[in-house]
């Protein structure tokens, strides 16, 4: 089973951190996990514009109770005389309640609207659904909602099936994706591939090709995960932009067997063509929208998200 590493486990989802971009992002995690927002005492903001300082809340209350300090001030300090005696006290009263409304713009209401959209968000999913959901599943949902940035936007699969000489199948795949990074910060994409212990023989290579950097080769087993194989790096994807990749192997298998394409990475649209000799049956998984059957040619347009898998499988006809 070749993969895109890193592979996900379930380890690797607890312990979740969020770094909330907003309030209102932590309340939606407060609805997913029925769990306080564990809020820093400043947001994370990653390359967003501040907003003006007219259009801050906090400086809007202020302005607003400063005016009617003033305007109350004013009312105190300035008499006129009759017949406009009636505006000063209509100044008088005016200020004041602009002061009142300014203070407690200041001091309520946002804490107020805080708890509104607390309150609205708890117990979300038995509003949308009609009951609640495990906190386990709730959690691992907030962690995709966050956490899931990079996409793979176009993948292709090309496998060529072979005869050996001792009666196995030499199965050589070539695959090609292209990873996209939507968001307006450089985000850090781990590529390569991951193998079963059982999937790599000697007779196996692999390669992994990244555009602007050098060739990765050899594959190691993973000290963490003793029996899995892989072979990878890091680069960083830069804002707004997209990246493309291409990693080629090689192994051995036997003639009546199956392999697995995992993605840790969700992908639009692929693409899987095999070549197989007249002798072998070849069938892939379902859910493909697109298949050219005499061609060996199947597309899935449908979105395959982190550990979900296409299985190619060949047998005697």
């Amino acid at each position: 089973m070749a993969n895109e590493a890193p592979l996900l486990s379930p380890r690797s989802c607890s312990g979740l951190a969020y770094n909330y971009r907003s309030y209102e992002q932590a309340l939606v995690v407060n609805a997913l996990t029925r769990e306080e927002p564990r809020l820093p005492r400043k947001f994370l903001l990653v390359e967003v514009q501040e907003p003006c300082w007219y259009k801050r809340p906090t400086y809007i209350a202020l302005a607003i109770t400063s005016i009617g300090f003033l305007l109350t001030l004013l009312s105190r300090s300035v008499r006129l005389a009759a017949p406009w005696d009636a505006l000063t006290e209509f100044i008088g009263k005016f200020g004041e309640a602009v002061l009142i409304a300014g203070i407690l713009a200041f001091a309520l209401d946002r804490f107020l609207k805080r708890e509104l959209l607390a309150d609205a968000a708890r117990g979300l999913f038995v509003h949308m659904l009609g009951f609640d959901q495990h906190p386990a599943v709730k959690t691992r949902l907030a962690a995709i909602t966050f956490n899931t940035k990079l996409f793979i936007s176009k993948k292709g699969i090309i496998c060529i099936l072979e005869r050996t000489a001792d009666g196995k199948v030499k199965l050589q795949v070539r695959m090609d994706w292209t990873i996209q990074n939507p968001t307006a910060e450089r985000l850090p994409y781990p590529y390569g591939l991951a193998f079963e212990r059982v999937e790599r023989p000697a007779e196996a290579s692999v390669t992994m090709i990244c555009a602007g950097a050098d060739q990765l080769q050899n594959t190691q087993e993973d000290p963490k995960e003793p029996g899995v194989w892989r072979l990878g790096g890091e680069t960083e994807i830069p804002p707004d932009s997209s990246r493309e990749f291409t990693a080629a192997y090689t192994i051995i298998l036997p003639d009546d067997f199956y392999h697995d394409f995992a993605t840790a990475t969700p992908v639009m649209d692929t693409t899987l063509t095999v070549e197989a000799p007249e002798d072998l049956r070849v069938e892939v998984s379902r859910g493909h929208t697109d298949a050219n059957i005499a061609a060996h040619s199947w597309r899935y347009a449908n979105l395959f998200m982190p550990g979900e898998r296409i299985t190619l499988r060949w047998f005697r006809d």
